[in-house]
């Protein structure tokens, strides 16, 4: 759950993080890609946090394995942020950046669903899909459909009353399908937060559509 001091003793540390992960990277457009070109972002929400393989479940045949060393650990950070060019709204885009110690991907979200509480307008879980024919670049948002395309299923959980308990992935080689799964809500979860390790700050339900 957000606190006031939780709130405030992370805000300028995940900030300052998530947007320096957000632009970090040199411009490079696809050569038939589809770009939206922006000069400001206004993080919503942030989070960053360890995350640990779900004990039993098998993630081997996955690109994640390849990031990962021999503790198996990620560490992840995700956002929502509002994207502006010359002080307009153009879009809201969700953001995950994945790592391991031999690397890491980052993705922009394609698609989600909501779950709520029954007979509330609470959620119980986002499920956000993420793959790599959606990327950014520089500060360009790129489509770009080039197979292999990877991507990974973020799982936002909410108790009852509302707060944030956890968060959840699941990881692809084969995006297409993946899609289908993660919002229909069959995909395979693999791995889960370290609950004490998660640090945020912002609106933890806020979302891109």
């Amino acid at each position: 759950m957000l606190t006031y001091n939780n709130i405030m003793k992370t805000k300028n540390l995940i900030l300052g993080i998530f947007i320096l992960s957000m632009l970090a990277a040199p411009l490079v457009l696809a050569a038939d890609g589809v770009t939206y070109d922006f000069d400001e972002v206004n993080v919503l929400y942030a989070t960053e946090f360890t995350a640990k393989p779900i004990e039993g479940v098998d993630f081997s045949g996955t690109w994640v394995s390849d990031l990962v060393g021999e503790d198996k650990k990620l560490t992840i950070t995700y956002g929502v942020v509002e994207l502006k060019k010359d002080g307009q709204d153009l879009m809201t885009e969700e953001f995950l950046k994945i790592s391991g110690s031999e690397g890491s991907k980052r993705f922009l979200m394609n698609s989600a669903a909501y779950d709520y509480w029954e007979g509330t307008s609470k959620y119980s879980q986002i499920l956000s899909f993420f793959w790599s024919a959606k990327k950014l670049e520089g500060t360009n948002v790129v489509k770009d459909f080039t197979e292999p395309i990877y991507s990974s299923c973020f799982s936002r959980k909410f108790d009852e009353n509302g707060n944030r308990y956890s968060f959840f992935l699941s990881f692809s080689n084969d995006g297409k399908p993946a899609s289908q799964e993660c919002t229909g809500g069959t995909a395979t979860l693999m791995y889960e937060a370290d609950v004490d390790s998660i640090k945020e700050s912002g609106d933890a339900i806020a979302r891109s559509a």
